[in-house]
């Protein structure tokens, strides 16, 4: 179960393997954009701003921890006490991420 901390597709794609004996790919950068930005609301509305970031600052790093340069958001995000500020460079990073990507 750990090894789905900040991947919780993997479950999907240990599924389908066992189902089909083929490995569903990972989802595209896009859509872990779209999954951590929903899990980190989620938090948010749940526990309130002040907690819901110190909670959400672990998920967010296990998200980040195989995307591709995340390390200086990560460390970033770690500090952040304001919720939209957090958001920003979570989107800034994307961006950037993804203007890489695609050229």
């Amino acid at each position: 179960a750990r090894g789905a901390y900040g991947k919780p597709w993997l479950l999907r794609q240990v599924m389908d393997y066992l189902k089909n004996g083929s490995m569903t790919p990972a989802p595209a950068i896009g859509e872990i954009r779209d999954v951590m930005l929903e899990h980190y609301d989620a938090l948010l509305e749940t526990y309130g701003s002040h907690v819901g970031i110190a909670i959400a600052r672990k998920h967010l790093s296990w998200y980040l921890e195989d995307l591709p340069q995340a390390e200086e958001v990560n460390i970033a995000i770690k500090t952040m006490q304001d919720s939209a500020a957090v958001k920003d460079a979570l989107n800034n990073y994307f961006q950037t991420v993804d203007k890489k990507l695609c050229s």
